[in-house]
């Protein structure tokens, strides 16, 4: 079995095409078997709608290959504790022109226009927040993924978790897991069927706090506007009433901490013989 993975450059004008080469001129006559005969092509995608999209048998939704790939629990393991909650959000998100990425953006133009009390980053106004590095036993990882969060983190009750992408196409990302792995409750800007799936999963809804009715809604903008409007009428609330209904749900948050520490992907291929495809084939 060869497993490719495909990053970097390599997608920037990918059109659904993989050609592989026998760079060994005659590779069936170098192994036993005919080869030939056995050829399969899978195409494996964190994408959770994948099969909503296309009814290709050969595309396969595996949500958690992130886990399994690249992400341990124990880069999230840090060793910073405190008792004071002082703000009622926390969005670790940035300032984006990326127009994937348009939803970070109304985010924060929304926490601003209605002063929702959620700390969060702006580089671009030099507001940012407070990194703990040095809490981090098995390092502070800040890659393509970043499993570390800032003091701020811990002194607020609510998450708000922007994932990469929110049309339709979606997937569980570091962002997503951060705050199972802390123990935070947390509603996603992500797309559809993101929560439907978590449920698929054995995850516990905290239902007490939020109307996932949005979890269906296709269409971006709606959806969007429904998490949008719940957290502005969540904010109404004092910081004390917040706390309350973050405490209800303590064992919902408890179940989701070690049912993520279940989660393995159904594909089976050694990721030490993944074979990256870092280089433009034309």
């Amino acid at each position: 079995m060869i497993n490719l993975k495909l990053t970097g450059h390599v997608l920037d004008n990918f059109d659904g095409v993989v050609n592989i080469l026998d760079d060994k001129e005659c590779v069936s006559g170098l192994i036993s078997g005919n080869i030939y005969d056995n050829l399969k092509f899978n195409f494996y995608t964190l994408d959770i709608n994948a099969n909503r999209l296309s009814n290709n048998p050969n595309v396969i939704s595996e949500p958690w290959f992130l886990i399994y790939n690249l992400v341990t629990s124990e880069k999230f393991d840090c060793t910073y504790t405190t008792d004071v909650i002082k703000n009622k959000f926390i969005s670790l998100i940035s300032w984006s022109s990326d127009d994937r990425k348009k939803h970070r953006k109304e985010l924060i133009e929304f926490i601003e226009k209605y002063s929702i009390d959620c700390c969060y980053s702006n580089l671009e106004n030099n507001k940012t927040l407070t990194e703990l590095p040095d809490h981090y036993p098995n390092g502070y990882y800040k890659d393509n993924f970043d499993y570390g969060v800032p003091q701020e983190y811990f002194e607020s009750c609510i998450d708000i978790v922007t994932e990469s992408l929110v049309e339709f196409s979606t997937h569980f990302s570091e962002k997503t897991y951060k705050p199972i792995f802390y123990k935070k409750p947390f509603i996603a800007i992500a797309g559809p069927y993101f929560y439907e799936t978590l449920s698929d999963y054995g995850f516990e809804l905290y239902d007490e706090i939020f109307d996932y009715g949005f979890d269906t809604e296709e269409n971006y903008e709606k959806r969007i506007g429904n998490i949008l409007t719940q957290i502005k009428e969540l904010n109404s609330l004092s910081l004390d009433a917040i706390k309350t209904l973050c405490e209800k749900i303590k064992s919902k948050i408890d179940h989701n901490y070690e049912n993520i520490k279940k989660q393995k992907p159904k594909f089976s291929g050694p990721r030490e013989k993944i074979v990256i495809l870092k280089e433009r084939i034309s």
